[in-house]
């Protein structure tokens, strides 16, 4: 069996297992092709090891996936801040023009894994991943400042680009603006609001980011 069809394997047979009341059946003994690579994908990437041996072989890499989306990458790498923008952007109160105000080596780090390792076509996720601690959120608020946080968000996208800060020339075309804000108590929270308070914050926000991205990105096959 191709590593390509791996997944497939894997997940059709979970299948068989949560159908066998419905009579389904697979006859794994027959090869009908491999499943077309841009059709496989996931949110998981090479995770970082403290091991001097470690050469970014991990349980993914004979998946054969196309691509990965940087979506909770910061929980699959325990004790290392890379992707969230509150990770490679820390502090808001910083000017988001000033380079000293990023930090992208973990996740530079990060995406070479992906990239070489599995060569993994990346999804940027431009936001946070969700906090699941009840009534505590730390990162998860509503951005007080919605053009610094577009600001930031523009500085990751030039960083990846390969034109700022020594980015590496990652050709990441797909950049999605925060994601997630219908989940309002773990990803997109500010006390005492309504649903209704909360989406009309992020409708102001997604604009304001938007435009901001497409003003110094619109020309470069980006999509946001």
């Amino acid at each position: 069996m191709s590593r390509s069809a791996l997944a497939f394997v894997l997940g059709a047979q979970l299948l068989v297992e949560l159908s066998a009341t419905a009579g389904l059946k697979v006859d794994y003994s027959v090869d009908v092709g491999a499943v077309r690579r841009e059709l496989h994908s996931a949110h998981c990437t090479p995770a970082i090891r403290h091991r001097n041996d470690y050469e970014g072989e991990t349980d993914i890499v004979p998946l054969n996936l196309y691509a990965s989306r940087t979506h909770g990458w910061s929980i699959l790498n325990e004790n290392h801040r890379l992707i969230d923008l509150s990770f490679v952007f820390p502090c808001p109160d910083l000017d988001p023009e000033d380079a000293s105000s990023y930090d992208f080596v973990a996740s530079d780090y990060q995406l070479g894994l992906a990239r070489n390792k599995a060569k993994l076509k990346v999804f940027y996720r431009l936001g946070v991943t969700e906090e699941y601690c009840r009534g505590s959120h730390y990162h998860t608020q509503v951005p007080e400042d919605f053009a610094v946080t577009a600001g930031a968000m523009a500085g990751v996208v030039r960083h990846y680009s390969g034109a700022w800060l020594d980015g590496k020339k990652d050709k990441i075309t797909y950049w999605e603006i925060w994601n997630g804000p219908d989940d309002t108590e773990h990803n997109w929270h500010h006390d005492g609001w309504t649903a209704e308070q909360h989406r009309a914050a992020f409708a102001e926000f997604y604009a304001t980011a938007l435009k901001r991205l497409k003003d110094e990105f619109g020309g470069g096959g980006y999509k946001f």
